[in-house]
């Protein structure tokens, strides 16, 4: 939930342009026998720069702090300020170093300060801000893989339709124990830092990246086989795959890994049961001059997903929503699926529903998000009185957006939740521009490489976000109702329970 204070941050951004320059009168020392006879680079030299160098992480720390209780006020500057100091008065200063010393400085050191008070703020790299502000290509270039980090390994989570990864030889329920790239050191995922594994997984299309997975774990305990295997995987772009769907043997753009073969064998053929996977709330378009136009999104996907839902059913379908492993997204896609799921049981003829409310530090910064409700176009209005017509699967990966959309259906009363409980977060990021600058390579959607320049950025928490009931869940999550708890690892006892509830 990353996009929804756009706005802000075009303002303040401009506030930033019209901030006063720091005034660069460089500070002329004496030439005394103190700075021209000492021998150089001696101990009392490098104690100096220590104390310059903390010195200016204490006063980044202090930024960060008062950047974080408010984040309408224009501290910045004095970042800029001491780098600039720290620029023009070191001895080690030096050219060739300098920007990638303070890339370094800011967005690690910068991180780990501001992560002590937000644990999900961090600062942005000039190149992450640029995209933020000036999105170039039509999707980003991605393995299409969803991992979850286990003490094991990467589990493979899901795969996305048409990705690098879908063409390639991987599969669903895989588990990625190292990862091998031409030109850097092999990462061993089973103690690798985050770092480590963005690192060796950054790269633009065509970078190609060897999984060495463990096939059959989910086997083995039963006499299955386990082998072990590397598989090269090819980064490209490709529409974005946000919805996956079941709605009968001939209605279907699922993965084709064994455990949803089964489900579509075993679990919902000849029912009136249909499956929707939603991985992500998000949106991808492309840039045609200085306007940005969107192709598609979560929403457009969902909807198109639900018109086939209802046209293979004839109006009498109950549905399976799959939440598991979807992080969240953009809080406006969620807004707009939500008008499927929202019904107004008490024949009221409401004609807005509310969606959710966030709210920040101060009253002002509140926003309301509401929806129309489409319900009965798609469901049985008059069976809904009397039973669940949804049953939405979700896990402890279930987070942001998912649990808004989660949170509309339980509290209208529309759906039933089965798995496991979600992950617990109910708050709001948003980004925010440093007025100090960083060079780095942009290579445009024609292929064009050159060297820009543009602000570091800053990522922090701004907003809670309540359901419609006023609840907020950060920190607890959605449990489902003690009979409806099942491990989301067994897939088809999970489908089941969903299909026995729907049946009932």
């Amino acid at each position: 939930m990353s996009d929804f204070y756009n706005d802000e941050y075009n303002k303040q951004k401009q506030s930033n342009q019209n901030n006063n320059q720091y005034n660069s009168q460089y500070n002329n020392y004496n030439a005394d026998a103190q700075y021209y006879n000492a021998p150089p680079k001696n101990d009392r030299s490098l104690k100096a720069v220590r104390t310059i160098l903390i010195i200016c992480i204490i006063l980044v720390s202090f930024f960060l702090g008062m950047l974080a209780n408010s984040f309408t006020k224009k501290e910045t500057s004095i970042l800029d300020t001491v780098l600039q100091d720290v620029k023009r008065n070191s001895i080690y200063y030096d050219t060739e170093t300098w920007d990638a010393i303070v890339e370094e400085m800011i967005v690690n050191g910068g991180t780990s300060m501001l992560q002590t008070i937000d644990n999900y703020g961090f600062l942005l790299s000039p190149a992450q801000m640029y995209e933020i502000a000036y999105p170039t290509v039509s999707t980003q270039p991605t393995f299409g893989i969803s991992f979850l980090d286990t003490s094991i390994g990467y589990y493979i989570r899901h795969i996305s339709y048409g990705s690098g990864a879908f063409k390639s030889e991987l599969k669903v329920g895989d588990v990625v124990v190292s990862i091998s790239r031409e030109g850097f050191s092999d990462v061993d995922l089973r103690n690798a830092s985050a770092a480590e594994v963005n690192d060796i997984l950054s790269g633009d299309n065509d970078t190609s990246v060897t999984f060495t997975i463990v096939r059959g774990l989910d086997t083995v305990m039963n006499e299955g086989s386990l082998s072990v295997l590397p598989v090269t995987v090819t980064k490209i772009n490709y529409e974005g795959d946000f919805v996956d769907y079941y709605f009968g043997a001939t209605n279907t753009n699922i993965d084709d890994d064994e455990i949803l073969q089964k489900l579509k064998v075993d679990s919902l053929n000849g029912t009136n049961i249909g499956y929707i996977k939603l991985n992500s709330f998000d949106k991808i378009g492309v840039q045609n001059g200085s306007k940005y136009e969107i192709t598609t999104s979560s929403y457009e996907q969902f909807k198109s997903a639900m018109t086939l839902f209802k046209n293979v059913y004839s109006g009498s379908g109950k549905l399976i929503l799959d939440l598991t492993g979807n992080p969240g997204g953009d809080i406006e896609q969620a807004q707009q699926i939500a008008s499927f799921f929202v019904y107004d049981f008490t024949q009221t003829n409401r004609t807005n529903f509310l969606v959710t409310t966030l709210k920040g530090q101060y009253d002002v910064e509140q926003r309301v998000y509401e929806t129309k409700s489409v319900f009965s176009e798609y469901f049985d209005e008059n069976a809904a009185q009397t039973e669940s017509q949804i049953m939405v699967l979700t896990d402890n990966n279930s987070a942001s957006a998912s649990e808004l959309l989660l949170g509309c259906i339980l509290d209208y009363n529309t759906g039933i939740q089965v798995g496991e409980t979600t992950y617990g977060k109910g708050i709001a990021q948003t980004y925010y521009p440093l007025n100090y600058k960083g060079k780095f390579l942009h290579t445009d959607s024609h292929g064009k490489t050159e060297l820009l320049t543009y602000n570091y950025g800053i990522y922090y928490t701004v907003a809670k976000y309540y359901t419609p009931s006023g609840n907020n869940i950060h920190g607890k999550g959605y449990t489902p109702a003690s009979q409806n708890i099942i491990d989301t690892n067994d897939r088809i006892a999970l489908i089941s329970r969903a299909k026995t509830l729907l049946s009932s």
